[in-house]
C-alpha cells in the first residue's frame, strides 16, 4: 500500500457562539475573544479504491464520493492586535478506503481496506489583511462614516499535530493495522513503523 493523502473538504458552516465585528483602530479589545463551531467533509484518497483505473496525476479525479464522512472543527480565536490574531483549532473527521469500491483488477483483487478517526489541534497566528467591519448599509448622500465592509482576509501560520489509528474489518473485528507492519515497516533495512500522533504545520489563507 503507498503513501496516502488524507484530504479534508472542510466547509464551514459557521455558527458563532461569541462573536463581533469591530472597528480596527477603536473597538477591537473589546471583542478579543471570538468561537465558533463547523461542520463538514472529509475524505481520504490514495491506492485503495477510487477509480477504476491505475491513480491519475489529477488526484481529485481519483476520490471516492461514496466514501465522504462528516466531520466538525471549533475554533477559538483570540485578537491581539487589530492586524493580528492567535487561533487554536480542533478537529475531528472519519476516513475509509476499500479496494471493494474499485474495479480495477488488480487492486480489486489485492482487497485491502481501511478506516480511521481522526483527532487534530493546531495554534497559529493569523495576520488579518482585511477585517470585516459594520457600516451604512445603504449609500445615503451626506451620512457620515465610514462604508461597511462583510468581507474578512487573512493568512495564517502555525504547528499542531493529530492522532489516527487505521484499522481493517476482519470477520467482523477491527484489526489495528500499525503492528501488523502492513507495508514492512520495522523490519530491518525498512523504515520504522509510522507515529500515530504526527506533527502538522498547518498554513494557507482563509475568508469570514
Amino acid at each position: 500500500m503507498k503513501k496516502h493523502l488524507f484530504l479534508i473538504f472542510f466547509i464551514f458552516i459557521s455558527s458563532t457562539l461569541l462573536a463581533q465585528f469591530f472597528d480596527a483602530t477603536k473597538n477591537w479589545r473589546r471583542f478579543r475573544h471570538e468561537v465558533s463551531l463547523g461542520a463538514g467533509i472529509s475524505n481520504y484518497m490514495g491506492d485503495l479504491g477510487g477509480l477504476d483505473r491505475k491513480g491519475v496525476k489529477v488526484f481529485l479525479f481519483d476520490l471516492e464520493f461514496s466514501q465522504f464522512k462528516q466531520s466538525f472543527e471549533g475554533t477559538h480565536r483570540y485578537n491581539i492586535s487589530p492586524k493580528g490574531a492567535l487561533s487554536q483549532r480542533f478537529f475531528y473527521g472519519n476516513i475509509s478506503g476499500s479496494d471493494v469500491l474499485t474495479a480495477q483488477p488488480q487492486r480489486n483483487n489485492r482487497n485491502l481496506s481501511f478506516q480511521s478517526k481522526i483527532f487534530s489541534y493546531s495554534i497559529s497566528y493569523e495576520y488579518h489583511i482585511l477585517r470585516s467591519r459594520p457600516g451604512h448599509i445603504y449609500n445615503i448622500k451626506g451620512a457620515k462614516g465610514t462604508a461597511s465592509n462583510p468581507l474578512g482576509l487573512y493568512i495564517f501560520g502555525g504547528i499542531g499535530g493529530f492522532y489516527f489509528n487505521p484499522k481493517a474489518d476482519y470477520n467482523g473485528t477491527l484489526v489495528e493495522l500499525r503492528p501488523l507492519g502492513t507495508e514492512g515497516q520495522g523490519i530491518p533495512g525498512n523504515p520504522p513503523k509510522y507515529s500515530l500522533l504526527p506533527i502538522s504545520a498547518p498554513t494557507g489563507i482563509g475568508a469570514t
